[in-house]
């Protein structure tokens, strides 16, 4: 692999980079806070018929750290 093709690699994983990113954006933004305190945790990026459940993480409140469930449109998950 020379130099040139080094520069071809870089660039296309930029634009595959950039590509993603502006997929990500395309979709739903929704933030996810802290069910016992309010404390916005993160956004995340989703589709609309997403579903999502036994997703776990703490809240970053340095008083709270409590550990909760994200949940996404549990009601279209099927058993």
């Amino acid at each position: 692999m020379n130099l040139t093709d080094v520069g071809l690699t870089r660039e296309i994983e930029r634009s595959a980079a950039v590509q993603a990113s502006e997929q990500a954006c395309s979709k739903r933004l929704k933030k996810v806070k802290c069910s016992k305190c309010g404390t916005d945790i993160s956004t995340i990026a989703m589709e609309d018929d997403a579903v999502c459940r036994g997703v776990w993480t703490r809240c970053k409140c340095p008083i709270c750290h409590d550990w909760f469930e994200i949940r996404i449109n549990t009601d279209k998950i099927k058993d």
